[in-house]
């Protein structure tokens, strides 16, 4: 399992894990995640079908290379299909995060559309990270598939 791929920057961070879901690098994701959010994860994957074992494994780090594998694609694949209407290769990170406590941040992420003709737009809000912070760093905790 990748670890320490937190950043001391929530934007930076932002970057690197839409990035990571765009190349497909279910590691850098996985590890972007917070123990909270992991759990989440994990939690929902038991409510559809994953065994509590190979849940509790996973959380672990001592799942079967193999079934950490797998889970990890079907995790990139999940979040692949919450993000279907995005050009995650265009999307840019707003520089700004809103702050939403003492530990926590929402970070918008927007897309900018190119048209021929008319006014230019502006960046359309098409999803957001919130993420908390950390002894490491940044971590995300909730992936907010559209605007707003």
């Amino acid at each position: 399992m990748t670890r320490g791929t937190h950043e001391t920057d929530p934007v930076t961070l932002a970057e690197n894990f839409l990035r990571a879901i765009y190349e497909g690098d279910p590691g850098v994701v996985w590890s972007s995640f917070s123990a909270s959010a992991r759990s989440f994860i994990v939690d929902r994957g038991i409510s559809r079908g994953l065994p509590p074992e190979l849940g509790q494994a996973l959380l672990d780090g001592t799942a079967d290379v193999l079934d950490h594998v797998e889970f990890l694609a079907d995790l990139l694949s999940g979040l692949a299909k919450d993000l279907e209407t995005v050009d995650l290769g265009k999307v840019e990170v707003e520089r700004t995060p809103i702050r939403l406590g003492a530990d926590r941040v929402k970070v918008t992420f927007v897309e900018r559309f190119e048209i021929e003709v008319g006014p230019k737009l502006e960046p359309l809000p098409v999803g957001s990270l919130e993420m908390v912070a950390s002894e490491g760093g940044w971590e995300v905790e909730r992936l907010n598939p559209g605007p707003g």
